[in-house]
């Protein structure tokens, strides 16, 4: 919807995803009808984007540090399971999320490995309920520019959703 007269000929757009059916179209403009409103678009790819919910796709179970964990712990539970961050809890509560970039920071700032997490966590977490679609959060990941925010059931953290699960489904997005 709108006028077709600011878009130009080879121009790269997507569309959608459209309300119903959730399909992602992308291309590029080969040409354009300014008095109907229209684009003529060589279609790149359609998407058809998973109606199910993010419970479908999740990583379970959860890989966590306690809130009295260290740096050196949190790397080593990286490099142990092979991930790039971590939620931090305390007791069921979610206090944070810990990633390679919050640990990286942090060594770059002289902090010592013996560092309590905390100190270097991020707190605020972007969580998402086990029942809302993928398609949901696809966005959440674009706007906020997260790689993985925290599943919850019932406000308890129950597993994480990361960009690569994602792309494990969807590798062109």
């Amino acid at each position: 919807m709108g006028s077709s007269k600011i878009f130009e000929i080879g121009d790269k757009i997507t569309i959608g995803p459209t309300p119903v059916n959730k399909l992602l179209i992308r291309g590029e403009v080969f040409g354009k009808d300014e008095v109907k409103q229209s684009l003529l678009i060589a279609t790149s790819e359609m998407i058809s984007l998973p109606k199910q919910p993010i419970k479908a796709y999740m990583s379970t179970p959860l890989l966590s540090l306690a809130g009295t964990a260290s740096i050196r712990d949190a790397i080593a539970l990286f490099t142990r399971e092979h991930i790039h961050g971590a939620p931090v809890i305390d007791g069921e509560r979610l206090a944070g999320i810990v990633t390679m970039s919050d640990i990286t920071k942090a060594i770059d700032r002289g902090l010592p490995l013996t560092t309590v997490i905390t100190k270097v966590m991020t707190k605020e977490v972007v969580e998402a309920p086990v029942d809302i679609k993928l398609f949901e959060v696809i966005r959440r990941f674009k706007e906020r520019e997260i790689g993985r925010l925290i599943v919850t059931e019932n406000g308890k953290p129950v597993g994480i959703l990361t960009q690569s699960d994602i792309i494990r489904v969807f590798p062109s997005l």
